[in-house]
């Protein structure tokens, strides 16, 4: 029974031998080493014959990536960070898509769709050759705040750039208020360094031919240019109005409204306007 026992483990042998494989926890070894089952390691595995590519555990749950004596990779369970190029080492973070996009990019697949430049300390998006602190190449870009509002949207198809909306047409659109040290106008010297404006209900005018609405306002180093427009919401019958600003100081003004027609004024009028310096 011995020599039986014997025999078959030589044969068993004599085929991992032939086989050049060793299996664990596995009677067929489809690889050099085959282990069937969990395999504990305390600290480093390394490439043979070059000791500075490795990878392994060289922290308390860390672990990390070296190529060529480059730290690539390291996770830090305890920081919750996954960081690249970790030692200061040189490696660029490369983030491919599929060869199929249909956004603008004019590199060949596989293309680019996230570099990150270490050397230049520089981010590409649809470009491995960024040439600013952040460079996007083909496609939109859409910014939100509170999920649906958009805080900022560029349209490189139509070239548009919105603030607040993702739907206007125009080159430049701000949906809400801007606030600017100072802005030039069409390259004629003009600065723009303020503006207010507001809205004047009529309801307090209790008839009248000509009718007085004060304005106010802040912040005014000079007098402003006041802009009017007035708006009739009588839906029965729509006069037609005049009106002039006057006694106009970096404060207040005064905007004086007249009926054109033999109606008196009744509280039917919206008076909007704009405060520029």
């Amino acid at each position: 029974m011995r020599k039986i026992q014997s025999f078959f483990i030589l044969i068993h042998c004599c085929s991992i031998a032939l086989s050049q494989n060793v299996g664990i926890g596995t009677p067929i070894p489809d690889h050099t080493l085959d282990v069937n089952g969990a395999l504990g390691i305390n600290d480093t595995i390394f490439h043979n014959n070059d000791t500075d590519t490795w990878m392994g555990f060289t922290a308390p749950d860390t672990w990390e990536v070296a190529v060529a004596g480059k730290k690539t990779t390291r996770v830090d369970a305890i920081g919750s960070t996954l960081t690249v190029n970790p030692d200061q080492s040189g490696i660029n973070f490369l983030i491919t898509g599929d060869g199929i996009s249909a956004n603008n990019f004019t590199s060949p697949p596989p293309r680019p769709l996230f570099f990150a430049d270490v050397a230049n300390e520089q981010i590409g998006i649809g470009t491995d050759q960024p040439s600013e602190l952040l460079e996007i190449e083909g496609g939109n870009m859409l910014i939100t705040g509170d999920g649906i509002s958009a805080l900022l949207y560029v349209d490189t198809d139509q070239n548009i750039v919105s603030i607040g909306d993702s739907t206007q047409q125009a080159e430049f659109h701000v949906a809400g208020t801007i606030k600017a040290d100072s802005l030039e106008v069409g390259g004629s010297g003009m600065s723009i360094k303020n503006i207010q404006h507001g809205q004047e209900v009529a309801g307090t005018f209790n008839g009248a031919i000509t009718a007085v609405v004060p304005i106010s306002y802040s912040g005014f180093t000079t007098n402003p240019t006041i802009l009017v427009t007035v708006r009739d919401e009588d839906p029965i019958l729509i006069e037609t109005y005049s009106y002039v600003v006057r006694d106009v100081t970096p404060t207040s003004a005064n905007i004086y409204i007249r009926e054109l027609g033999i109606s008196l004024i009744y509280g039917d009028l919206i008076v909007n306007w704009m405060a520029i310096e």
